[in-house]
């Protein structure tokens, strides 16, 4: 599976609607300062595709509900 974009709201430290692509990358970099929202990209992936994120943070703790 390769992940070509990735659209939410509301989910970890995200409130307004995001959108990620990815197109034509065979490698990704996320960079950025502490509490910019890099663990909370990967927490949400995770979260997608297995209902729980890297954390073990289930549905309830992690979407928000503004």
């Amino acid at each position: 599976m390769k992940i070509t974009s990735l659209s939410f709201q509301g989910l970890g430290g995200y409130r307004e609607s995001t959108k990620l692509v990815f197109n034509n990358l065979s490698l990704v970099l996320i960079e950025g300062e502490n509490g910019a929202g890099k663990s909370s990209v990967l927490d949400t992936i995770s979260w997608i595709l297995f209902d729980r994120t890297l954390r073990g943070a289930a549905r309830e703790e992690w979407v928000n509900t503004f």
